[in-house]
């Protein structure tokens, strides 16, 4: 089972399960300047967490990071609707993200 470790909003380290994170957005990040960012849901704490990957190094290697973000970022980023994340949070299995057929 893959897992990362995120910033929660206490300041808190957590880990997540991939296997069980529901993708909803990808996009870029606001947080870190031309970091490439999928937005993830987390059933487990029914958060909404940010991760991150840094453009290539001249060695092609990038850099990891996930961090707990609030519907206000996610709104201003993501441009996804308070009320839509609810209804994710209330139902995530039912998300189908708007490029990934379904």
């Amino acid at each position: 089972m893959r897992t990362c470790c995120y910033t929660a909003m206490n300041g808190e380290a957590k880990v997540l399960k991939l296997d069980s994170a529901i993708d909803i957005a990808v996009g870029v990040s606001s947080l870190r300047k031309g970091w490439s960012a999928t937005l993830l849901f987390n059933p487990a704490t029914l958060s909404f967490i940010e991760y991150r990957c840094s453009p290539p190094d001249r060695s092609g290697q990038r850099k990891e990071e996930a961090q707990e973000v609030t519907s206000h970022y996610i709104y201003k980023n993501f441009k996804l609707d308070p009320i839509l994340l609810l209804a994710i949070q209330q139902n995530p299995r039912e998300w189908k993200p708007a490029n990934q057929a379904g």
